[in-house]
């Protein structure tokens, strides 16, 4: 059913196929020789495109918000995300910059997607759908918050072990806080 949270396991450097399994939409699936593909439009720190052999599939990340790199066509939400974080516009694009280079960099090695297949509205023309990435135990959102790369701000939802979204929206509130406090990412430019 849809309220199933599907999982993804995503490995790059399998030798073995490099293509998507048969599907079951009960059940997990891998998939191999598999990477995140980040020089396209569209990806930035909370939303990017992975691809899975001949498949693509643009990811946004629950939970949180990443600051916006480009202002052409974001002016509202860098100007909102100014103003949340106290700092100037150019603090705001420059890191949205340095979160799209770091998601990057995570992302070089295993990682995997839980996804419940819920479209992820916004501005973009391709069909986006909300996710959480782990890697190493970690999840990607936690890694963001934890050296102020991003805000706790979007959809919300349980997690695939069950723990209910207000309890970890609050481990996550903590890991901003945090950050804040030791002034990490944007918040080194912050005048709070």
């Amino acid at each position: 059913t849809r309220h199933v949270l599907y999982h993804y396991i995503v490995r790059q450097a399998s030798a073995k196929a490099n293509h998507p399994a048969n599907v079951d939409s009960n059940s997990p699936f891998a998939f191999r020789n598999s990477r995140v593909q980040c020089h396209r439009q569209y990806n930035d720190g909370d939303s990017f495109r992975v691809s899975c052999g001949a498949r693509e599939y643009v990811l946004r990340l629950y939970y949180i918000d990443a600051p916006e790199s480009v202002m052409e066509t974001n002016a509202a939400r860098v100007g909102e995300q100014r103003a949340y974080f106290g700092t100037t516009v150019e603090n705001v694009l420059s890191t949205g910059e340095a979160a799209t280079r770091r998601v990057r960099e995570i992302l070089q090695g295993p990682f995997s997607v839980s996804t419940k297949w819920a479209v992820a509205g916004g501005r973009s023309k391709e069909l986006r759908y909300y996710g959480l990435i782990d890697i190493g135990g970690k999840r990607l959102i936690e890694i963001l918050l934890s050296e102020g790369l991003a805000r706790t701000k979007g959809v919300v939802v349980n997690l695939p072990s069950g723990e209910k979204a207000t309890s970890y929206l609050a481990k996550l509130r903590g890991l901003e806080r945090e950050a804040k406090n030791q002034r990490k990412g944007i918040w080194a430019y912050s005048k709070e």
